[in-house]
């Protein structure tokens, strides 16, 4: 169960990413002159086009031993093919005269985020690069609901303001339904730890020992460590939520109980916890999905929960993981309405903001909320935010953002949206576009309110 979906464009970029990340950022000088970032910024925007050239005289040689010439090439037409023609460069946030955030404004209505790094000394060339998501530019909250119901399938969006009145939706599409949200789950495991370490049941710093028999398959990198590791709960409970760690969910489902994690669910609000029992671990779930036994499938879909239970505790338990086709669960879309994991979004929603309201600096479960702002999922713009959390999941045709955010102002907000379509693959950059869409109309609502 992936924790979140990239295209290709969104994997080359990863690449850029990590020349940045581990580029040495040159120090600033106090006159903050920017002209050369600027004419960087415009070597970038010249690279959005059908086919992008002439890359040496802009790039330093150790950021193109690490990025070569043909992987700008793709990426720069590919954001040329899905967002159109740059015709706007814009500064965001100028963090030194070698560095800056930039929004890229297209002839096709979408702007995406540009994270530029430049050399100290002449010729300036560029050392580290980000490209972000691409955005439709949309006036209104509204505008995103709009395109959200054209979408083939089911898509929802729960949209929340927290104020001292109370919850105050501010976009509302389908947010009842109940639809399939990957690894988005993981918020209601995390939540009974954090019910857990209140209560005083459990500490951040307990240990366990990674086990042969729970160790899973990925999403995550624990399932490649040795069983024996000894683990901290903190450290589980952090994988599981940053990089959707299938065998530290299921470590931490066995330590805390499934019962429990089931029994979380109503606490936080969800509207229908039944739906989700018995739930299901990763590994049992892929077991499901992609075994090679399609009859013990069937027996465990007809069955009720009683049996569904003596099912995963006896014939599903005793299949080695090993004997999951893990090309099954690649392609086209499998289970989705029957094996999955469900919440609507209000009940997501209703999660995050229980997650917070359980998690103040004076409670014992207050590094959920460090957790959860590891990854952010989505990039947040600068200046708008003091608080970002976030999980998400996504299976071929199943894709979930949860957003739980602190606006400057401190006005708290839940943003989540789901999609589901069970009869093909869903065009993942399309929907995360549309949810960073919402994401920045909250965001320079307070910027606008204080102009």
């Amino acid at each position: 169960m992936r924790g979140n979906a990239m295209t290709w464009r969104h994997w080359l970029v990863g690449i850029v990413c990590c020349v940045l990340l581990t580029t040495a950022i040159p120090a600033d000088e106090p006159s903050q002159d920017t002209a050369a970032l600027d004419g960087r910024a415009a070597d970038v925007r010249a690279m959005i086009v059908a086919k992008p050239a002439e890359f040496e005289g802009a790039f330093s040689e150790s950021f193109l031993n690490q990025v070569p010439a043909e992987a700008l090439e793709e990426i720069g037409s590919g954001y040329f093919e899905e967002y159109g023609a740059v015709i706007d460069v814009r500064p965001v946030a100028v963090e030194s005269s070698f560095q800056g955030k930039f929004d890229f404004i297209t002839d096709k209505g979408y702007s995406f985020p540009v994270h530029l790094v430049i050399e100290g000394q002449p010729p300036h060339q560029i050392i580290g690069l980000n490209f972000g998501m691409g955005a439709p530019l949309m006036a209104s909250l509204d505008e995103v609901v709009a395109a959200l119901e054209k979408l083939p399938g089911t898509a929802s969006l729960c949209v929340t303001r927290y104020g001292d009145d109370g919850p105050e939706q501010l976009a509302a599409l389908n947010v009842d339904a109940t639809l399939a949200i990957g690894s988005a789950f993981k918020l209601y495991v995390l939540a009974e730890l954090v019910r857990a370490t209140n209560a005083g049941e459990r500490q951040w710093a307990d240990v366990i020992t990674l086990d042969a028999k729970i160790i899973t398959l990925p999403t995550g990198i624990l399932q490649d460590w040795p069983a024996g590791t000894p683990m901290t709960l903190q450290a589980l409970a952090t994988l599981m939520i940053s990089v959707s760690d299938n065998t530290a969910t299921d470590h931490l489902i066995h330590a805390l109980g499934r019962e429990k994690v089931e029994a979380i669910l109503a606490s936080t609000g969800h509207h229908q916890p039944d739906r989700n029992a018995p739930l299901l671990t990763t590994l049992e779930l892929c077991k499901l999905k992609a075994g090679p036994d399609s009859e013990l499938t069937d027996r465990y879909l007809s069955g009720d929960q009683q049996a569904r239970r003596a099912l995963l505790a006896d014939d599903v338990a005793a299949m080695s993981r090993d004997d999951v086709r893990l090309e099954l669960l690649a392609g086209t879309p499998r289970y989705v309405n029957e094996l999955e994991w469900f919440a609507s979004t209000a009940d997501l929603a209703r999660a995050l903001i229980w997650l917070r309201d359980h998690s103040t600096p004076d409670d014992a479960g207050a590094p959920a909320r460090d957790i959860l702002a590891v990854n952010p999922g989505l990039p947040p713009a600068a200046g708008q935010w003091d608080y970002w959390g976030y999980k998400g999941g996504s299976e071929v045709g199943v894709l979930n953002l949860s957003f739980l955010l602190k606006r400057t102002d401190g006005a708290w907000f839940t943003v989540v949206g789901t999609w589901n379509n069970p009869d093909s693959a869903l065009d993942d950059g399309k929907f995360m576009g549309l949810i960073e869409a919402a994401l920045r109309l909250l965001g320079e609502a307070d910027q606008q309110a204080d102009e």
